[in-house]
C-alpha cells in the first residue's frame, strides 16, 4: 500500500512542479514523496504476486483497482480520488489547488495531473476513458459537491470501495452475502441439468425460476455459486432498486459473484425497468443472473438471453429422501411422513429445525408425533378465509358406525399410509394420468357421522380439517366461483390440510341440459369442480345428505364412497350411552334401551336432545332424569317438523 501512496504523490509532485504555485502549496509539495523506486505496473504486479501466494491478504486497494477499472486512466483517476479518503492532509492538498474549500480531485484536475506525471492525452480522449462502463461503481454520481460545470465535477470514490480499501470487510447491506456450501441436488434435476448446459454453452444469462415458497429456487441458485466458486447476493424484491443491484454488481465483479434476486415479482414496475438496464449494461461480468418467482412474472425482452423454468412439487421418492437427510433418525418413519405430508423441500427443513427447537426449549421427546405437530404449524397460515378450521378430538371408539363402514374409513387411511409402497416402489404410478390424491364421497342424512368421520380420519393422520364454506366460494359474478375454488385448492396444497365439502349437493348438484346460456355457464362451473377435484394431490372429502342429486359423471372421479346409514336399534343404544360422561350426574332409572328402540334418531339428533336435556337439569338444580331426556327430545324432533303424542312416549305417555 505504502508503494502505491509514494507513486501517487510522486505524480502530484510532478503536476505542481509544472504549475506556478505560492508558498503554501510549496510547503504542502516539499512534504510530498520525491521519487519512488517502482513504477505502477510494477507495484501493482508485485501486489498480486503476493495476494495469490496469501503472504499479504491485506491489499484490498489493489483487488478494487483491477476488478473494477477498465483501463489505465480509470484506474489512476480512481487512485488519486482515493487519497482525499486516505488522509486529509491530501484533501487540504485538493483544497489549496482549487483555491476553495473543496477537498476532492476535479476531472479538470486529474486531467491535468495525467499529463504532467504520465502522459500527455487530448481532455476528449482522457473523458472518453475516464467513462468507461464501470465508472458509476466507483464514482459518486450524486452528490451536493457536484457542479453545473462538467471540467469541475468532483471525482469520489465511493465509501464503500474506500471501506474496504481499508479493511477487507464491506458495510452492512440489504441483502445476503455468503459462502455457499455443498449440497447433494436431491429434486429439480432437470432444472440443473439445464443450467449447466447453458453455463458449458459459456452463455451469459437471465435465469427465471418460477415455483412455491420452499420449492428450491434459491438453493438451485445457491449451488450454481458454489459450482463456479461464485461469493452468492441475494436481495429480496422489495428491496431491489437502483443503488442496492449497482452496489450488489460491485461486489459480485470483485468477489465473482452470482447475483439472485428472489420474490421478483414484488418489485416496482420502475425499479424493474432500472434493474434490467444495469444488467444489460453489465451482463458481460456474469455468467448468470437468477430471477426467483413465486407467481406469474411478465420480464420483458432484453439483450441478455432469457431461460424460464418452474420446480415441481416433490416426487413421493424425492420427498422420502428429504425427510430422511435432515432428520438423520431411523426411528421417524420418513415413508409415513412424506405420505401423509405434501410439503417442499423448504418446509420439510423448517419442521426439523423446529421439532429440534422443541427438543431443547421444550423439553419435547423427538418423536414422529413431534415431526407432525410441526409439520401442521409450519402450514397452518393459509385456507382461514374461505374454509373454517375443524377440531380432530375424536378417536375411532367414538365413532358408531356398523363395522362394515368402519373398516372402509380405516382402508382410506391405509391408501394414504402407504401410498408410496403402491405407487412407487411397485411403480403404479405411471399409470396414473391425474393427481395421487384420495378423494371420497360420504353419503347419508343428516347426523348420521359424516362429520365426525371426517375428524377421526383427521387425527388418524395427524392432519388438519378444513370444512369448505360455500358461501364463500359460490358467486353471482362470471369467473369468481372458479376463481374461489381454484384459490381453495391451490391453499389445499400447501397447507396440506383435508378439504371437506359439507352439503356439496350445492355445489356438484345434478347439471342441466344446457340450453341457456345460463346452464351453460354452471355446466362450466360444475366442470371445474369435477376437474379441480380429481387433479387435486391431497385429501377430499365430499358429504352430501342427498345421493340421488348428485350427477352419475361425478363418481368416476372418486375413489372411495362411504354410506353413512340411519343408525339401529343397537347403535343408537351406542350413541345414547356415548354422549354422558361420568361427571353428568344421572338418575339411576333412565333406561337407554328404551330411548334406543322407542324414538328413531340420528347420531347428530340424539346429541342435540341430551345437550338440551343437561341444560334443563342445570337450570333446575337437579340430576339429569328421564323427564328432561324426553323434553329434549320432544323439542329436537319438533324442531325437525315431527309432531309427537302422548302415546309416542310408550311407558312414560303419563308424563306428558
Amino acid at each position: 500500500m505504502n508503494d502505491i501512496i509514494v507513486w501517487l504523490e510522486c505524480c502530484l509532485r510532478k503536476y505542481i512542479d509544472s504549475i506556478e504555485t505560492e508558498k503554501t502549496l510549496c510547503d504542502l509539495k516539499n512534504n510530498l514523496a520525491k521519487q519512488t523506486i517502482y513504477s505502477e505496473q510494477q507495484i501493482y504486479q508485485y501486489a498480486f504476486e503476493q495476494i495469490e501466494r496469501n503472504q499479504n491478504s491485506s491489499l484490498f486497494f489493489f483487488v478494487v483497482m483491477t476488478c473494477l477499472t477498465q483501463n489505465n486512466i480509470q484506474r489512476f483517476a480512481a487512485s488519486i480520488a482515493f487519497l482525499p479518503q486516505y488522509s486529509t492532509k491530501y484533501g487540504y492538498l485538493f483544497s489549496k489547488l482549487h483555491g476553495i474549500n473543496m477537498p476532492f480531485p476535479t476531472i479538470e484536475i486529474v486531467w491535468q495531473i495525467y499529463n504532467s506525471a504520465i502522459e500527455e492525452i487530448s481532455y476528449c480522449d482522457f473523458l472518453l476513458q475516464l467513462y468507461s462502463v464501470t465508472y458509476e461503481l466507483l464514482f459518486e454520481t450524486e452528490t451536493q459537491l457536484q457542479k453545473n460545470v462538467f471540467s469541475e465535477q468532483a471525482l469520489i470514490l465511493k465509501k464503500e470501495l474506500v471501506y474496504f480499501s481499508l479493511t477487507g470487510m464491506w458495510q452492512q447491506n440489504n441483502y445476503d452475502i455468503k459462502n455457499s456450501a455443498k449440497q447433494e441436488i436431491l429434486a429439480n434435476k432437470e432444472i440443473w441439468k439445464s443450467i449447466q448446459n447453458i453455463q458449458q454453452q459459456q452463455q451469459n444469462s437471465i435465469i427465471v425460476i418460477k415455483g412455491q415458497k420452499g420449492s428450491g429456487k434459491k438453493f438451485i441458485a445457491e449451488q450454481y455459486a458454489y459450482k463456479y466458486n461464485n461469493l452468492f447476493l441475494c436481495c429480496e424484491g422489495e428491496n431491489a432498486n437502483k443503488d442496492t443491484i449497482l452496489d450488489m454488481i460491485t461486489k459480485a465483479i470483485i468477489h465473482k459473484g452470482t447475483i439472485c434476486i428472489q420474490n421478483c415479482h414484488n418489485i416496482a414496475k420502475n425499479d424493474l425497468k432500472e434493474i434490467l438496464l444495469l444488467f444489460q449494461k453489465y451482463y458481460s461480468f456474469f455468467s448468470a443472473i437468477f430471477l426467483l418467482t413465486e407467481e406469474a412474472f411478465d420480464l420483458p425482452k432484453t439483450i441478455i438471453p432469457q431461460y424460464h423454468f418452474e420446480t415441481k412439487q416433490l416426487t413421493k421418492t424425492e420427498s422420502i429422501q428429504f425427510w430422511k437427510y435432515f432428520l438423520k433418525d431411523e426411528t421417524i418413519s420418513a415413508e409415513q411422513l412424506s405420505n401423509k405430508m405434501i410439503m417442499t423441500q423448504g418446509q420439510i427443513k423448517q419442521t426439523v429445525s423446529l421439532a429440534n427447537q422443541k427438543v431443547i426449549s421444550e423439553k419435547c421427546e423427538y418423536s414422529q408425533k413431534l415431526i407432525e405437530q410441526c409439520c401442521i404449524h409450519i402450514q397452518s397460515k393459509y385456507l382461514t378465509k374461505k374454509a373454517i378450521k375443524m377440531k380432530t378430538i375424536f378417536l375411532w371408539e367414538q365413532l358408531i358406525l356398523p363395522e362394515q363402514q368402519k373398516q372402509q374409513l380405516r382402508q382410506i387411511c391405509n391408501h394414504v399410509l402407504y401410498e408410496h409402497i403402491v405407487y412407487d416402489e411397485w411403480g403404479y404410478d405411471a399409470l396414473l394420468p391425474y393427481g395421487r390424491g384420495v378423494c371420497m364421497l360420504f353419503a347419508g342424512k343428516s347426523g348420521t357421522g359424516k362429520t365426525m368421520a371426517a375428524q377421526v380420519i383427521g387425527r388418524e393422520l395427524g392432519l388438519q380439517v378444513y370444512r369448505v364454506d360455500m358461501s364463500q366460494i359460490v358467486s353471482k359474478y362470471i369467473g369468481e366461483t372458479e376463481k374461489n375454488i381454484n384459490t381453495i385448492f391451490d391453499e389445499a396444497m400447501k397447507s396440506n390440510v383435508i378439504l371437506f365439502f359439507d352439503e356439496m349437493e350445492a355445489l356438484f348438484g345434478k347439471r342441466t341440459d344446457g340450453k341457456s346460456a345460463n346452464d351453460r355457464y354452471i355446466n362450466m362451473e360444475v366442470a371445474f369442480l369435477l376437474q379441480k377435484v380429481e387433479n387435486h394431490k391431497g385429501i377430499s372429502i365430499l358429504a352430501t345428505n342427498h345421493l340421488e342429486q348428485i350427477d352419475t359423471a361425478f363418481f368416476r372421479r372418486i375413489q372411495y364412497v362411504v354410506h353413512f346409514p340411519f343408525p339401529q336399534v343397537q347403535q343408537r343404544y351406542e350413541l345414547w350411552k356415548s354422549f354422558v360422561t361420568n361427571k353428568v350426574p344421572l338418575e339411576k332409572d333412565i333406561d337407554f334401551q328404551y330411548l334406543a328402540e322407542q324414538f328413531e334418531m340420528t347420531g347428530g339428533s340424539i346429541k342435540n336432545a341430551m345437550l338440551t336435556a343437561l341444560f334443563l337439569a342445570a337450570s333446575q338444580k337437579q340430576k339429569c332424569s328421564i323427564i328432561h331426556i324426553l323434553k329434549g327430545i320432544k323439542q329436537e324432533l319438533q324442531k325437525q317438523g315431527k309432531v309427537l303424542l302422548p302415546c309416542d312416549f310408550g311407558k312414560y305417555e303419563n308424563l306428558f
